[in-house]
């Protein structure tokens, strides 16, 4: 990581929201000014209720981005999708296949530093990071009911990276 890092273009949004809904997260994705992947938590917070709100707001905000956000499939965030579409927001849901293509894409750049991101203000991430564990199954993914932290803000993080790869 390094506070240096910001993304400077375009950028592509993600969405999770916990299991037991006691949180979600808004995540980032785009080239930082070396051309360099920076992926970045925007918001966590407790419970799914602020994040139509915030996301209409971010949105109006950022008139140019695409009023788009990507969600990993069978989730709570998945949930949402009405919700979202209702506040013309468009929504894409990665597919199984696509989602392990994704975190294992994250660990791989996380772990060859090549995707980056800020030292500071990404505790969430860094505790979703350290709490992670993967699934036993064939297409490896983040596994909810193993990790031992709130892993939203890295599942949010892991679309919103397959999102601007696409």
């Amino acid at each position: 990581g390094s506070d240096a890092s910001a993304i400077v273009a375009d950028r592509v949004f993600a969405l999770d929201v916990a299991n037991d809904r006691s949180a979600a997260a808004v995540a980032q994705v785009g080239p930082n000014a070396s051309g360099q992947l920076h992926m970045e938590i925007r918001k966590h917070e407790r419970g799914p209720h602020w994040v139509i709100p915030y996301l209409v707001e971010m949105f109006m905000q950022n008139p140019k981005a695409p009023r788009r956000i990507y969600l990993v499939p069978g989730g709570q965030s998945a949930a949402m999708e009405a919700s979202l579409v209702e506040a013309d927001i468009e929504v894409i849901i990665l597919k199984r296949a696509e989602y392990a293509a994704a975190c294992a894409a994250l660990y791989d750049g996380v772990t060859s530093r090549t995707l980056r991101h800020r030292k500071t203000g990404q505790v969430p991430l860094d505790v979703a990071i350290g709490g992670a564990a993967w699934s036993v199954t064939d297409a490896r993914v983040w596994d909810r009911k193993k990790s031992t932290t709130d892993i939203s803000p890295l599942v949010a993080a892991t679309a919103a990276l397959w999102g601007w790869r696409i």
